[in-house]
């Protein structure tokens, strides 16, 4: 099973970087990708299939939890 994941996209008032990290079907763990929350490299997601994806709210612009998030996974 698993899915390969092309973009995640976490767009919100008040969210300036995010973490996500993927574990491979087979246990191992894929190093984290971080940046924009809209604009992740894409180029550094795993080309395999994941089973878990943890996205981890790093900075908010206010300093206050994140608020209206929406989350796309492609």
């Amino acid at each position: 099973e698993g899915v390969v994941v092309h973009d995640v996209k976490v767009p919100s008032n008040n969210v300036e970087e995010i973490m996500v990290s993927f574990t491979t079907v087979s246990g191992d763990h894929i190093p984290a990708v971080r940046g924009k929350p809209t604009a992740l490299p894409t180029d550094q997601f795993p080309s395999v299939k994941t089973v878990q994806l943890v996205i981890a709210f790093i900075r908010t612009t206010d300093h206050n939890s994140p608020n209206h998030v929406t989350i796309s996974i492609v």
